[in-house]
């Protein structure tokens, strides 16, 4: 039987700006201002939780705009959190120079946390870009910042060694991975309350990830079921974070060719994404493409002519 790859679908693109940035304290100076920025980068990440990423974009425009020639806390986390909105949406370019930018206010300041957790965004996005090389360099230098300062959040640990997880998987350095992996899960545990409660599903997606990569499907299995359960009771099983998650769990089943058993999880994501992110984005299209290929593999041909139909007609 022909064996299918799917696409791996990163979770870990959504989760981008940490609470420390948010929750960072504001100088003495210019108060009413700062509030307002806080205010209104509070109103954009809700924005960008309900997938209103128009209505988020200038939110957090606003808030740049507002913030220049002020603190440079408040800057940064203005220019992060647009950085951030504009990685999930597949905008590396604009992302990258925001990015750039938070680096070049924060480095020499006394923000080290700050600065580590601007590295560490930074080296996702070069993960996202393909240069692995330069985005180990920044793990590693956000992982030194907050291993040194006593005040760095489990949290952002948490969300450090997920990052190193994701790179040495594409590394090919598998037994590290689950280590940091498996460290990340322990930090979240140890913060208690989470402020993302996206970051514990999406480091037991990864891991699950992992055990499907070295052909422990059981494992593989457990891991990402708990993955969906954790998106749907946190963030809604109506969210692109859901569907991201769904789609993984199918392609646990295509891997080893039960197709019929992906075909569900499969749908369901498409089911999703098509309401939230539109049929023309680019992850919609290509979990499009993996369910008429499934269809087809599977002799559901009524399914699928009824289904390309509802594409034909943009989804009415």
């Amino acid at each position: 039987m022909q064996k299918v790859g799917f696409l791996k679908i990163n979770i870990t693109a959504t989760i981008l700006v940490c609470g420390s940035f948010l929750l960072s304290s504001l100088s003495a100076s210019a108060v009413v201002d700062q509030a307002k920025i806080s205010a209104t980068l509070t109103m954009g990440q809700q924005q960008r939780q309900l997938s209103h990423f128009g209505e988020a974009e200038q939110s957090f425009k606003s808030a740049i705009a507002m913030s220049e020639g002020g603190p440079v806390d408040v800057q940064a986390r203005a220019n992060e959190a647009l950085g951030g909105l504009y990685m999930a949406m597949g905008r590396l370019q604009e992302s990258q120079g925001l990015y750039e930018k938070s680096i070049r206010l924060l480095e020499g300041t006394n923000n080290k946390n700050l600065l580590g957790i601007a590295y560490d965004n930074m080296s996702r996005l070069c993960q996202e870009r393909g240069s692995m090389e330069t985005a180990e360099t920044y793990n590693a230098k956000a992982l030194a910042i907050f291993e040194s300062q006593p005040t760095t959040s489990r949290i952002d640990l948490a969300k450090a060694y997920n990052n190193k997880g994701l790179l040495e998987v594409n590394l090919k350095k598998d037994t590290q991975a689950q280590a940091s992996y498996t460290r990340a899960l322990q930090y979240v545990d140890q913060a208690g309350r989470v402020s993302d409660p996206t970051l514990k599903p999406t480091i037991m997606d990864n891991l699950g990830g992992l055990y499907l990569k070295s052909g422990e499907f059981d494992r593989a299995e457990a891991m990402r079921k708990q993955a969906v359960s954790l998106f749907e009771t946190t963030v809604g099983a109506r969210r692109p974070e859901t569907a991201a998650a769904l789609m993984n769990l199918g392609a646990v089943y295509t891997h080893q060719q039960k197709f019929e058993q992906g075909l569900p999880y499969i749908k369901r994501a498409l089911d999703i994404d098509e309401a939230t992110l539109g049929m023309r984005h680019p992850t919609t299209v290509q979990i499009m493409k993996n369910y008429c290929t499934l269809l087809q593999m599977t002799h559901h041909d009524q399914e699928l002519q009824t289904y390309l139909q509802h594409v034909k007609s943009g989804g009415h």
